[in-house]
Parts: C-alpha cells; sequence; structure tokens
C-alpha cells in the first residue's frame, strides 16, 4: 500500500492515521510526504527523470511486491 501525504492538515492527519492502522494490521504501508506538492504536480510528478518526491518511493514499493514472485 502506498499513501501520498498532502492538502490540508487535518487531510494530512487522516492519511497518517489510515497508514499507521494498516502498518499495525501486518500491511506494509509506505508513506509518501507530498505535503509540498499540488494534487496536479503529485500526478505530473510520477516517472519523471527530476522527480524527487513520488517516483523513488513507489517505484521500491512496487518492487517490494513484486520480489520472490517471478518464475
Amino acid at each position: 500500500m502506498i499513501g501520498v501525504v498532502r492538502g490540508t492538515p487535518e487531510r494530512q492527519q487522516i492519511e497518517q492515521s489510515f497508514l499507521a492502522a494498516m502498518q499495525a494490521a501486518g500491511i506494509p504501508a509506505t508513506t509518501i510526504d507530498a505535503s509540498a506538492l499540488s494534487h496536479n504536480q503529485v500526478n505530473s510528478q510520477i516517472g519523471r527523470a527530476d522527480d524527487v518526491v513520488m517516483t523513488a518511493p513507489i517505484v521500491a514499493s512496487l518492487t517490494g511486491c513484486f520480489q520472490g514472485r517471478r518464475r
């Protein structure tokens, strides 16, 4: 699970609480702090070579999901 934390302080707290609950239930959860980005910037940064917020944690999380599942 990947959670992007941004928006108002209330929205950030909701997302952080949700991710903490997932982790407490044993579900791996990656938190991305995108509080400095707008919603549009979050979407447009994914996969860009110059991105320092979104791409690396997404790739790392997805890589972790698929490790050991190759045939």
